[in-house]
């Protein structure tokens, strides 16, 4: 077949399409297709696609202080927090284990952190996404002790946060879960929650932010309290 020019409407082929988009024969609106040799055609290779742009966000958690953990070392306890990021879609620098500091020798499981934890390059949609904050008694010359344990869903913030493309944070205080409940003792509670009967192992107050990767990009922060140090800053 040769090439050539073929006068046609936005509708049936050879038939007449009004601009009103009724379709009664009427006075329409012309354009011209260019019918391409079927030789050439056959030549031309299918122009590749990209792949639409990824959508990520960055998880940041602010370790501000705890409260009340037990004190097992004749009448004190090194406090240490731990924050493990279970994510498949993470593509962070970063490690899924960030530590902060250890508070040593602290008699009153009232600890100071202000310890920032980032978690940037998390790609969406996600499968699944949760994160555990451990509390351990820290043992320089043995292994640590684990305190207590929270393990929370934060999916929903992820999938909010990447569908409106708009920040968000959530101020929490909530209770570590007891050696005992994570050994599967029969008396279940919510994560978060105090099993009836079981003493509370402590509190921990954080922040947690989540931006689009975008925005986190503009307002850098860095691990702990080193620089940068913003969004928000530490002392």
């Amino acid at each position: 077949m040769g090439g050539g020019t073929s006068h046609t409407q936005a509708g049936e082929p050879g038939q007449q399409v009004p601009q009103d988009g009724s379709t009664d024969g009427g006075p329409g609106k012309e354009f011209t297709l260019e019918m391409l040799d079927s030789v050439i055609a056959s030549d031309q290779k299918a122009t590749d696609l990209p792949p639409p742009p990824t959508t990520e966000i960055e998880f940041r958690l602010v370790i501000w202080t705890t409260s009340g953990i037990p004190l097992l070392q004749q009448g004190k306890t090194n406090v240490k927090i731990a924050v493990k990021l279970e994510c498949g879609e993470y593509k962070g620098n970063p490690p899924a284990l960030q530590e902060t500091d250890v508070h040593m020798c602290c008699t009153t499981g009232n600890a100071v952190f202000n310890w920032r934890i980032v978690y940037p390059r998390i790609e969406m949609p996600t499968r699944s996404c949760t994160m555990d904050i451990l509390c351990y008694d820290h043992n320089p010359e043995a292994s640590d002790t684990v305190v207590g344990l929270i393990s929370f869903d934060v999916q929903k913030y992820a999938e909010k946060v990447a569908r409106d493309s708009k920040s968000l944070q959530a101020i929490a205080d909530l209770d570590f879960q007891p050696p005992a409940r994570q050994e599967g003792a029969e008396n279940e509670a919510s994560p978060g929650e105090t099993p009836v009967g079981e003493a509370p192992a402590g509190k921990i107050q954080f922040g947690l932010y989540v931006y689009p990767q975008s925005e986190a990009d503009e307002k850098k922060a860095s691990l702990g309290r080193e620089s940068p140090n913003a969004h928000p800053p530490l002392t």
